[in-house]
């Protein structure tokens, strides 16, 4: 389990995350949502060890606070942070090796690409030259080809259009099918809210109410 402790970030006098305490269980998709600015990004990245915090995380009973990115990795947990999260001038499969890599994975390509069958025929294209869509698919299948434990996922449907963001609410269930841990930040109640486990509603830096 991943488990959030009076949990609180802050930049400065200003706080961002106020003392939040959550679980997030395996095979569960856990959602928090709240409007720009919420404090959802600063929680996400104090838990990827992208930014200094109080209070407690654990995983799997093992305090993991202040670890980096790339440490995590290698233990299970995957982070994507908002926007297109690739290596531009590299290529499909170059940036898919190196989430393998990074991780010690044995996952292969061929795998992690499985659910976004449209990235197969660029897979020796420069990442740049993928739509938008695409682009997410890639960032989403570096996290799949790392043999992840729980997906840390910053807002990993916004601004894409319709058929590339039911395509990634439909790999984020079927994750979750395989019990991996789930947790993802939205900016308004949306559809990854019709099947997710636990719902918060993100106010200030504060949970200010539970859906579910």
């Amino acid at each position: 389990m991943l488990k959030l402790q009076n949990v609180s970030v802050s930049y400065g006098s200003f706080i961002a995350v106020d003392n939040i305490s959550i679980d997030i269980k395996p095979g569960e998709i856990t959602t928090i949502y709240g409007h720009h600015g919420a404090g959802k990004s600063s929680l996400l990245k104090a838990i990827v060890g992208c930014v200094k915090h109080s209070g407690d995380i654990s995983f799997n009973d093992k305090i993991i606070q202040n670890q980096k990115p790339h440490h995590l990795l290698k233990n299970g947990i995957a982070y994507m942070p908002e926007g297109r999260s690739v290596f531009g001038k590299m290529t499909i499969s170059e940036n898919l090796v190196l989430s393998a890599t990074l991780a010690n994975s044995t996952i292969t390509i061929s795998e992690a690409i499985a659910p976004f069958p449209a990235l197969e025929t660029y897979i020796n294209e420069k990442a740049f030259c993928l739509s938008g869509g695409q682009a997410q698919m890639l960032s989403f299948a570096r996290l799949l080809i790392s043999n992840p434990k729980y997906l840390i996922l910053d807002e990993p449907t916004l601004g894409l259009a319709e058929g590339p963001k039911q395509t990634i609410l439909d790999t984020i269930i079927e994750q979750s099918n395989k019990q991996l841990g789930v947790l993802l930040v939205e900016q308004e109640f949306g559809s990854s809210c019709d099947f997710s486990n636990q719902i918060y509603e993100m106010v200030n830096g504060k949970i200010k109410r539970t859906l579910r």
